[in-house]
């Protein structure tokens, strides 16, 4: 039963329409409550309301997209009545992959015509977002980074100044456009100019709605939603969403509604939300019809129909066997080892929950039931009984001398099952798809198919764990569907396919993962032994510089939260202090910086000082402990996969690959096998950043230390890559 504490009732499930074959990429409410869908399937499909129980039918499948692979059509916007001066009925604008826009008029939504008025080509790469002018102007944005304004059937504008992919796009009442890209920056445009940059977000901006007579609101991957002014004055930030998201629109009633991949549409009223709508997948887009309904594009090829009206209203059993699906899709739910004794009873209903949308487990009746919980109604909600849940344990998987949690056997339509996608808890699932791209020399576009392949069959994805041999689990490169918190350039491997599947290596080889308490730890006991005598206490933090390291290494350890997690610069410097302890007493030290300089704020940071070669000067200074090259190697090892930062190895390459040669023989185990990583990810530099002197010196390393005895088997086979490497 609904119940009314707003003013509006409550959303409920109305249908959903099954047709298409891939993720929903876009919908878009038309006239008389008619719904447009377009799909990684490649085809555009327009719904007709055909009144409960079946909700809606197609009535028509828009064909006008050509070569548009595996990746299909990529947005949709409906142009209403009255706004564009040649189609005075409205409009369909769609982007797709073949790099072009279609404009659909009315007699093709209704099925009287097969082709669209319009064919719009410009973009050098895929449009991906759709919107209009307060005077009829179709304008979107592209993969190119560029905005373009279309007169009629031909551009008359074109918005440069991104540095990524424009992802959001819209006209306000006021004339101006605003755009949202990858670069995390929005621009205001005005008569073809940017007049102003909003660098706000701290991730890419995804969604962009109007608010009339107010402003705009922006939606990113931050999972943030953000109220501006027309000029771009921030006024208030809505949380709540703890994934991207990727759409922002609002109700017939003001009220806003946003799409997201957790798996979640939130409806917003007065800066708070109100409502959340649990789905069993993410969400690419969201949209909202004449009638107040709301229309979700799910990415599992399912179009769901929300709506406050009880005569639209799905049946028991639909609204059933939907609950039991979110249950066994959700990641709260799927794969995951629950101790049912463990779990608190019925009267944990009595706290009230903390935020809209919040999950807990109870244990009733011998079974684990889970609630959500409701501020509009202050109350749990029922979900259902939580069912095939196992142990995470899983045994790791050997892979051309890597170990993973997960190894997946790829066909690409070939037969071939040789190639092996692989993945570890903890990595980021568009960084093992570009990984297993350039591994296998495979088309781009196929990216974000591959990571959201990962994100579908790996439970519990987000796990962090330690990973001594992996790629880094950094954002994917721009060209992605997931944006870098940070921008930096995409490197690009034009290299022949391989005949080897151990080289060419492609991707640096990293050390990531630690005890965080344990570092921590022993930071704290040698502060307190430095404060504790005369002749070094001046070198001591005093407390509260301790707490600001506790803060640091919070943030650092807190992986899933480095896309909205920022330092301070007083938190830049207490780090940096602990650099001038006695090179004896900075192990541990060195040993947080190799997982720090992941952050992509504190790579962001140091690229723009000389920390970066105070760290590696005071590590190899001869008077350290015995750890502090090992850790500082590790460290360097690191530096390889950040763009803006591993230039700068080449000042230190003679000095890095001399030490390796005077200490190799007489290192341990560990250091070896750290030594032999620097010399395979300098083999790898040189295959994007061709250096002959480099080369040289690092083949003449390697006829060094080939020839010393008792290697251990991962240390000589590394070494053995990098030769293979560079020689290919």
């Amino acid at each position: 039963m609904d119940v009314e504490t707003t003013g509006q009732k409550d959303f409920h499930l109305y249908c959903q329409l099954f047709g298409h074959t891939a993720d929903v990429r876009d919908v878009a409410g038309l006239s008389g409550n008619m719904i447009a869908s377009c799909s990684r399937d490649g085809t555009i499909k327009i719904w007709s309301p055909q009144g409960p129980p079946v909700g809606y039918e197609v009535s028509k499948s828009l064909a006008g997209h050509t070569n548009v692979n595996k990746m299909g059509i990529s947005a949709l916007h409906f142009v209403p009545p009255g706004v564009h001066p040649v189609f005075k009925e409205g409009c369909l604008v769609s982007a797709g992959y073949d790099k072009g826009l279609c404009v659909w008029d009315s007699p093709a939504l209704r099925g009287e015509e097969e082709t669209p008025t319009w064919n719009l080509w410009g973009h050098e790469e895929a449009p991906t977002c759709i919107s209009v002018t307060v005077d009829g102007c179709i304008i979107s944005g592209g993969s190119d980074n560029v905005g373009r304004v279309w007169g009629g059937n031909r551009c008359i504008e074109v918005l440069r100044g991104h540095k990524y992919p424009i992802w959001a796009i819209i006209g306000l009442a006021n004339g101006d456009i605003v755009t949202g890209s990858g670069d995390r920056n929005i621009k205001i445009w005005r008569r073809g100019q940017c007049i102003k940059t909003i660098a706000e977000h701290k991730d890419a901006v995804r969604g962009l709605t109007d608010l009339p007579g107010l402003g705009f609101v922006s939606s990113s991957n931050d999972g943030t939603v953000i109220l501006w002014t027309y000029d771009g004055t921030m006024l208030q930030v809505l949380n709540g969403h703890e994934g991207f998201v990727y759409k922002v629109t609002k109700l017939p009633t003001g009220e806003l509604v946003t799409a997201s991949e957790d798996k979640t549409i939130k409806i917003w009223k007065d800066g708070a939300c109100v409502q959340t709508l649990v789905h069993p997948s993410g969400l690419w887009s969201v949209s909202t019809l004449e009638n107040g309904d709301i229309v979700a594009a799910g990415q599992d090829g399912v179009i769901r129909v929300w709506s406050r009206d009880e005569t639209r209203k799905a049946s028991d059993e639909v609204l059933a066997s939907f609950s039991q699906e979110i249950i066994e899709k959700s990641s709260i739910a799927s794969n995951e080892q629950i101790d049912v004794d463990a779990l608190p009873g019925p009267e944990a209903l009595e706290v009230p929950g903390t935020k809209e949308g919040q999950y807990k487990k109870i244990k009733k009746d011998g079974k684990a039931h889970i609630y959500t919980w409701s501020i509009e109604r202050n109350t749990w909600d029922y979900i259902g009984e939580i069912q095939g849940v196992q142990s995470n344990e899983r045994e790791k998987k050997i892979v051309n001398g890597m170990s993973f949690d997960f190894v997946f056997d790829v066909d690409l339509g070939d037969g071939d099952t040789s190639r092996k996608l692989t993945f570890n808890l903890g990595e980021d699932p568009y960084m093992a798809a570009q990984y297993f791209i350039e591994s296998y020399q495979l088309d781009q576009n196929f990216l974000d198919e591959i990571a959201k392949f990962i994100i579908k069959n790996v439970p519990n994805w987000k796990d962090a764990k330690s990973i001594p041999f992996s790629r880094s689990n950094k954002p994917a490169p721009q060209n992605a569907q997931k944006p870098q918190n940070t921008p930096q350039p995409q490197v690009e491997f034009k290299i022949p396919p391989s005949t080897s599947k151990f080289f060419p290596q492609c991707k640096p080889v990293t050390f990531e993962g630690g005890n965080f308490d344990q570092i921590l730890g022993k930071i704290k006991s040698i502060n307190q032994t430095l404060a504790d005598a005369p002749d070094t206490a001046a070198l001591a933090l005093a407390a509260f510089e301790i707490s600001q390291v506790e803060t640091v290494f919070n943030k650092v350890s807190q992986t899933s939260r480095y896309h909205v997690s920022t330092f301070t610069p007083k938190e830049f410097g207490v780090i940096e202090k602990l650099l001038k302890w006695p090179l004896p007493q900075i192990f541990p030290v060195l040993d947080f910086l190799r997982i720090m300089i992941f952050h992509p704020e504190a790579a962001q940071y140091w690229t723009k000082t000389k920390f970066v070669k105070t760290v590696l000067e005071t590590g190899l200074n001869p008077g350290g402990h015995t750890a502090n090259a090992m850790l500082t190697f590790r460290f360097a090892s690191n530096l390889f996969m950040l763009p803006s930062i591993r230039s700068r190895l080449f000042e230190y390459q003679e000095k890095l690959l001399d030490f390796i040669t005077d200490k190799y023989a007489e290192a341990n185990k560990t250091t070896r096998l750290t030594l032999s990583t620097t010399i395979l990810n300098f083999s790898v530099l040189y295959l994007t950043e061709p250096n002959e002197d480099g080369v040289s010196q690092t083949l003449s390393v390697l006829n060094e230390v080939l020839g010393v005895q008792d290697q251990d088997e991962e240390s000589l086979f590394r070494l053995l890559v990098a030769l293979g490497t560079m020689l290919y």
